[in-house]
């Protein structure tokens, strides 16, 4: 589970499952209201984060231990 990388590595293969290609992703999102486990998962794999402030985080300008590259309303 998350947030741990091989729940998001999971993920990726998916992804090119779907996509039909091995070839890299060049974007992929990681959104969500838990810094512990919906960001870090993301960071740890290299995804874009994005964490929003409904839910869990409810926060300020972002979470100082798991920071995401984008936070949102």
């Amino acid at each position: 589970g998350k947030p741990f990388p091989e729940t998001y590595i999971y993920a990726q293969k998916l992804l090119h499952k779907m996509t039909g290609s091995d070839a890299p992703l060049s974007t992929v999102y990681a959104i969500g209201d838990n810094p512990l486990s919906d960001i870090k998962g993301g960071n740890s794999v290299g995804w874009f984060t994005i964490l929003v402030r409904t839910g869990c985080f409810q926060g300020g300008e972002n979470d100082p231990v798991n920071p995401a590259q984008y936070v949102c309303n």
